[in-house]
């Protein structure tokens, strides 16, 4: 045994460990930094793609709000969200910075109440044609609430596509 520990010794007392040593720890740092570079530059990559496909969406929802207007509110039905979805199921939503993240769940929100109102009036009267006709208190309220969320929606996209073109171009610029 004593001999094997002598061996041990002579052999950490050479050059060649050592530069062995010093070589393999500065393989293993170029390594690490390159691996950190490319996982950079893909996140960079999914951010960008992720903020082009919801900046797409926006806008057709945004021309669809465009469509609708007056006492046609109750055929406001459905909005387009599966570029956000597929954004947050992903984990590319957590690339975003916060100022464009809380935008977007902003107007997602306001997406969900134009939503809501419009089920509720359909709801309250059977169908499209009688909810546009309808005209209870309670029609108005829901159709008041609607016009609301639409009037919101108008304003908050235009800004957020807007604020998702700077942070593309921020993007690309990198």
């Amino acid at each position: 045994m004593r001999w094997f520990v002598c061996v041990i010794i002579k052999f950490l007392k050479t050059h060649e460990f050592w530069a062995t040593l010093i070589g393999v720890f500065i393989a293993f740092m170029l390594s690490y930094s390159y691996d950190r570079h490319i996982r950079h530059k893909e996140e960079v990559r999914n951010s960008i793609e992720s903020m082009q496909t919801i900046k797409v969406e926006l806008e057709e929802n945004l021309k669809h709000i465009g469509d609708i207007k007056g006492e046609n509110l109750a055929l406001l039905v459905r909005f387009s969200t599966v570029a956000m979805n597929s954004s947050i199921s992903s984990g590319r939503f957590a690339l975003f910075d916060v100022e464009l993240q809380s935008d977007l769940a902003k107007i997602y929100r306001n997406f969900r109440y134009a939503e809501m109102y419009t089920d509720k009036l359909l709801q309250m009267t059977g169908s499209v044609d009688m909810a546009v006709k309808g005209s209870g208190q309670v029609q108005q309220e829901f159709q008041s609430f609607l016009i609301k969320a639409e009037d919101s929606l108008r304003n908050q996209i235009p800004q957020a596509v807007k604020l998702l073109e700077e942070k593309i171009n921020v993007q690309k610029g990198n």
